[in-house]
């Protein structure tokens, strides 16, 4: 009796041995999935700042960029004599010259009438580019891509002038062109190596302004949100309209994204 007692007790030991090793695994494992929960959290947290942060600066860095642009143009107007407004042939040759001086992929004087005077001739600009009222109707500074006045991948920035007299019109506003893949090396925006990321400017229309070289093989297209719409998968959580609600009204959004329209 004595020994079948000794046995059940070794037995007894064992299973408790058994469930309190089976219990420390049940509590390491759920120790171990919060643990992922909460670095997963904070890791995405952390990249959430990382990011804003990141965007903030390149896009203070982009405002003085184009602040300094805008005082370069002011300076070339304010250098045209009456020589230079004499005819065709002198404006042409003052265009000339300040589009190698200030290193301008393009420039133009904008008429009364909306006829563009580049170093390359006249040509009427109402119908190639967009928002041309903000120039004539209402003066003010415009900045437009994805016209059709010069090639692509070129920023448009424009900026009204005192009107000068000019054969039988004004000259009311000077339109420059610049490369966008200028002001994205300027910016530094092609930093995988330093940073393992690459960054894209948008408008609040979704129009790609300056597209970074490591983004071109997954956005194919001008527009950000028509990317997103045909080809991006959401994760759970995310979804297009919210994105695109977040990016127009200026709010940080970065959504999880999976397929073809991968990034940020």
């Amino acid at each position: 009796m004595k020994g079948l007692k000794k046995e059940k007790q070794k037995q007894g030991i064992l299973v408790f041995i058994c469930a309190l090793l089976l219990a420390v695994a049940v509590l390491c494992a759920l120790a171990a999935a919060v643990y992922k929960v909460v670095s997963d959290r904070t890791v995405t947290n952390i990249s959430g700042v990382y990011l804003q942060e990141m965007t903030a600066q390149i896009s203070s860095h982009f405002q003085s960029n184009l602040g300094s642009q805008f005082a370069q143009i002011r300076t070339i107007t304010g250098a045209v004599t009456e020589e230079d407004l004499a005819d065709t042939a002198s404006l042409e040759r003052f265009l000339t010259q300040a589009q190698t001086d200030n290193d301008l992929a393009h420039i133009a004087f904008l008429s009364d009438r909306g006829i563009a005077y580049s170093p390359e001739g006249a040509v009427p600009a109402m119908s190639k580019i967009s928002g041309l009222d903000k120039l004539l109707v209402e003066p003010q500074n415009l900045i437009s891509v994805n016209e059709t006045i010069w090639e692509s991948g070129t920023i448009l920035l424009g900026s009204p002038m005192d009107p000068l007299p000019f054969q039988d019109s004004q000259l009311v506003a000077v339109l420059v062109g610049i490369h966008a893949a200028d002001i994205g090396e300027k910016l530094g925006l092609d930093s995988k190596k330093e940073t393992n990321s690459y960054t894209n400017i948008v408008t609040q229309e979704g129009d790609l302004v300056i597209r970074s070289g490591f983004s071109r093989e997954v956005l194919s297209g001008s527009n950000l949100f028509t990317i997103y719409e045909q080809k991006a998968k959401f994760d759970k959580g995310y979804d297009y309209p919210s994105f695109r609600a977040d990016a127009q009204q200026g709010h940080a959004a970065f959504p999880g994204i999976d397929g073809g329209a991968k990034g940020r």
